[in-house]
């Protein structure tokens, strides 16, 4: 029997929990909330909170069986490793090893993950989310841009736009510099 995980930060619970209901309201699909989340952490000032997303999202009723956590860490995985041209390197490797720290043996996933990648609308998709936490203007003004230039209605943009704003201000961080949704909308 596996030893019982450790206990969630109760703080950050809530802020994955807060993060996780905003996107219920959107269309941007199940997963989407921790994608977007572990990007942030892998670009804030403590990216070894990694670790307490993978206890949090573990917890969930649909990843009791070590097959669905070994997907989870696969695919955060992936964000992380797509998070390196964002941040470099180091970062999200303090993120990888903090979830394999807290990560059960039989979590473990060996599997390749760039196997079967495609170059596509859902991965650029992905990779439009995120870089924000940097807060940037002119690359923030970008990625919003093309955020909705692909589809990506005006209100799930912006319910994306306040789930990074709320992670930056977890870790008192300002965003000072970054456009909001809304002006960057004329340049849609």
């Amino acid at each position: 029997m596996s030893p019982p995980n450790p206990p969630i930060q109760s703080s950050v619970a809530e802020l994955f929990h807060t993060i996780e209901t905003s996107f219920q309201s959107t269309s941007l699909g199940p997963d989407s909330w921790y994608l977007l989340t572990i990007a942030c952490l892998s670009g804030s000032p403590d990216p070894e909170l990694a670790k307490e997303l993978y206890l949090y999202v573990i917890q969930k009723e649909e990843n009791s069986n070590p097959a669905a956590r070994q997907a989870f860490v696969r695919r955060i995985r992936e964000a992380l490793v797509k998070c390196v041209s964002i941040v470099g390197c180091c970062k999200p490797i303090e993120a990888i090893i903090a979830i394999s720290q807290v990560e059960q043996e039989e979590d473990r996933d060996y599997s390749l993950t760039r196997e079967d990648w495609q170059c596509d609308q859902a991965n650029h998709e992905r990779g439009m989310r995120c870089i924000m936490i940097q807060n940037l203007k002119k690359e923030t003004h970008w990625h919003i841009r093309g955020t909705r230039r692909i589809g990506v209605s005006k209100e799930d943009t912006q319910v994306l736009w306040d789930c990074i704003q709320r992670v930056a201000r977890f870790f008192g961080m300002r965003m000072n510099k970054v456009p909001t949704v809304d002006e960057v909308e004329y340049d849609v």
